[in-house]
């Protein structure tokens, strides 16, 4: 069954919805995080990496959820054609998210208020490595998977730009796994600018993280320390 997506406003969208009036939308940070770790990262990449397998799709309503389920089949198709080949998988997906999500305006969503505060250079800086840093995290998680997926697809309007595109797929052991995004439309077409899984928005989970370490070590700290970690991951990505 289609869980309904609550959709606050992400940071920094004053044209989007206003947030929840009970505040939900500040959950524990600490529970957002395992969360991710646990849940969110298998489910996503469970999602876009079904290899071996066939993947159906089911009651596509609109441009928005063909959006979507396009980005789900052309992922299919990418790990299917390198089933054995973990590095071209990982390129593919690269290419595929690049064009297929709007990184500049979640890196700013992530930022928040603190977006506010940063020279025109370092923005340029900050979207880069933010973009590399995502990538990274959600490209190199690409695992193998085998039997057929079923993957169901509705959507609803949340303002004149943003469609919410809830997902539900269902694997061969029938469990269920309920997967939303939040896309824009654009004159060349759509793109995703969030993910929320079980209530879990990934901008909220690497916001609560970006501003711990800003609270910590400063702008100017963060995207030093946002540089090391992007640094040490391609390093890593070389030597192997």
């Amino acid at each position: 069954r289609y869980m309904r997506i609550n959709w606050v406003r992400p940071y920094g969208d004053a044209s989007a919805r206003r947030p929840m009036a009970d505040g939900s939308e500040t959950a524990d940070l600490g529970r957002q995080n395992i969360m991710v770790r646990r849940y969110f990262l298998p489910a996503l990449a469970a999602l876009l990496i079904v290899t071996g397998g066939a993947s159906r799709s089911a009651a596509q309503t609109g441009d928005a959820s063909l959006f979507i389920r396009d980005l789900i089949h052309r992922g299919f198709a990418i790990l299917q054609a390198n089933a054995n080949d973990a590095g071209g998988r990982e390129a593919g997906l690269r290419k595929l998210m690049k064009e297929t999500f709007d990184f500049p305006l979640i890196a700013r969503f992530v930022l928040g208020k603190h977006w506010g505060e940063l020279s025109d250079e370092q923005r340029g800086e900050y979207v880069q490595l933010f973009t590399e840093h995502a990538l990274g995290i959600y490209t190199s998680k690409a695992g193998g998977f085998t039997g057929d997926v079923t993957v169901s697809v509705s959507e609803e309007a949340i303002d004149d730009r943003d469609v919410a595109v809830n997902a539900l797929i269902q694997f061969p052991d029938e469990k269920l796994f309920p997967l939303a995004w939040r896309v824009r439309r654009y004159d060349h077409g759509y793109r995703v600018i969030d993910i929320m899984l079980a209530g879990v928005s990934i901008v909220r989970v690497h916001h609560s993280e970006f501003v711990s370490v800003i609270r910590n070590k400063g702008l100017a700290g963060f995207i030093d320390a946002l540089r090391e970690r992007v640094d040490e991951r391609m390093a890593t990505a070389t030597a192997n």
